[in-house]
């Protein structure tokens, strides 16, 4: 298998995961040669700790020596990082989102398809155990027909804004920063999204210290799926009690309960009647690190995950972010 040469742009808090992942798992597959970032100070940190060499972003993409490009930097700067990679011959794999505008990001798939390059996009949990179980469990019957599904996401984004000061950047609202594991997990089980109404909004966007939020904090959606099946979507990051993230799908014989859809979780429980029981896994991933051999050796031959279906999320995403006016709906 030959070797993919590999430069990360964004040396921040999730780029340790990313790193441990290529170089201690799969260095057989991916050769992590180059680091970047827009504190210089960050991509030396993370390069002596991998051993690999620190370089500033305009070096890394100019690389010939360089086969993907990693985009682990804010949404912000994920547009320009992206089209001058894919325009130097490049395949890219980049953190969610791919970009704040759904134009901006059309306009990348279609470049990635004129330079013949792969672009690929976060999230990819839909690959873990647990979803993966909960889809062949509604390929076989378990729960009969599907009639509704519930998401639910409550978090106190107030305790993480002073350690990860990009959620109070554009695009990284709970809406665009979590609503991706949500949407994409319900679109890969239920098919795509034929209509939807909704909110979005900033509760409280005055903090103490002179904190101003600007991105959405409570992110709510009432949607018809072209299945024929309805949900809600409930996300509130203005939320002090406990996080309870799950996915809940209604059928006539059942429900099926996937808990935390942003991580790789490996259960998924199974409610009839008064009982409730474990279904046994089936198939996908338990650990975050395993996901990586099905993204990043296929991201050159060709991408086994496109950018297109999460321009198609996003699509919905960002209609729904407009939808801070009351009572717009498509």
């Amino acid at each position: 298998m030959t070797t993919i040469r590999v430069g990360v742009v964004g040396c921040g808090a999730i780029s340790s995961v990313y790193l441990d992942t290529m170089t201690r798992h799969f260095s057989d597959v991916l050769e992590v040669r180059l680091c970047s970032s827009a504190h210089m100070y960050s991509a030396q940190v993370r390069a002596a700790q991998y051993g690999i060499t620190a370089v500033s972003t305009e070096a890394l993409l100019a690389s010939p020596d360089i086969d993907l490009v990693v985009n682990l930097t804010p949404v912000p700067a994920h547009e320009a990082i992206i089209r001058q990679a894919l325009e130097r011959g490049k395949h890219v794999y980049s953190e969610k989102t791919l970009t704040g505008s759904l134009k901006q990001s059309a306009q990348l798939l279609a470049l990635a398809e004129k330079q013949g390059r792969s672009l690929c996009c976060a999230p990819d949990t839909m690959l873990s155990a647990g979803v993966q179980t909960a889809r062949q469990a509604l390929q076989d019957g378990m729960i009969g027909k599907v009639t509704s599904v519930e998401m639910n996401m409550n978090r106190d984004y107030g305790a993480f804004y002073p350690r990860l000061p990009f959620l109070l950047q554009p695009g990284a609202g709970c809406g665009m920063d979590i609503g991706p594991y949500f949407i994409s997990c319900a679109a890969y089980l239920l098919g795509p999204v034929a209509e939807v109404t909704g909110f979005a909004d900033v509760s409280r966007p005055y903090r103490e210290g002179g904190l101003h939020i600007r991105n959405e904090n409570r992110f709510m959606a009432a949607l018809r799926f072209r299945s024929g099946v309805l949900g809600t979507l409930h996300m509130n990051a203005d939320s002090g009690g406990k996080e309870e993230p799950y996915i809940a799908i209604y059928g006539t014989k059942g429900t099926l309960r996937i808990p935390e859809p942003n991580k790789f979780s490996r259960h998924v429980w199974l409610d009839q009647g008064r009982e409730r029981r474990e279904v046994p896994r089936t198939g996908g991933y338990t650990e975050v690190w395993r996901k990586w051999r099905g993204h990043c050796w296929r991201a050159v031959c060709p991408c086994w995950m496109p950018a297109l279906p999460t321009i198609r999320r996003k699509s919905f995403r960002r209609f729904m972010t407009a939808a801070r006016r009351s009572g717009i709906s498509a």
